[in-house]
């Protein structure tokens, strides 16, 4: 487990280093001990891992947004009742979506995002296929699609997503 500690932190840098680790799926915690303010950041290759176990351990997690239930552990998507199957690759990228739901994203992020949980080298051509094919998959809801491009920013996901576990 790759772990970073950083010693005598400001409350401002904190707030840029728990912002850059939350942007890379990366887990940051803060402590006081021994009169010293550390920050402890745990590599998001690693956090991944730790993530899924605790997942295993406390049930699935169920993602719900618009007319759609995902299951990403299950690699599982439902709309208006019917299941859609898509590659393992789309799953990279709605992932991310539904973990930054109504937030910008740009290419770098999400290829940063998606070769750390696929732990392949993610190209930026790579990154356009799994979006079309995403869209392709997913449709739209109310005459809207789910990925909003925005112009010289990155995507989207455009509607509320709600968790559960089941």
């Amino acid at each position: 487990m790759t772990q970073f500690i950083i010693f005598e932190v400001e409350d401002e840098v904190f707030d840029q280093i728990q912002e850059t680790a939350k942007d890379n799926e990366a887990f940051c915690i803060r402590e006081e001990r021994q009169g010293y303010r550390m920050v402890h950041v745990i590599d998001r290759r690693d956090w991944q891992e730790i993530k899924a176990a605790i997942d295993r351990m406390t049930g699935r997690l169920i993602y719900q947004t618009a007319d759609l239930l995902i299951d990403i552990s299950q690699r599982t998507i439902f709309k208006d009742g019917k299941q859609l199957v898509g590659g393992e690759e789309i799953f990279y990228v709605l992932d991310i979506f539904l973990h930054h739901p109504q937030r910008v994203l740009n290419r770098e992020t999400l290829i940063t995002m998606i070769e750390a949980r696929s732990k392949n080298e993610i190209y930026d051509n790579t990154l356009s296929v799994s979006i079309y094919r995403l869209r392709r998959l997913l449709g739209t809801y109310n005459g809207k699609p789910y990925i909003r491009t925005v112009p010289k920013s990155g995507y989207m996901w455009i509607y509320e997503v709600k968790k559960s576990r089941i």
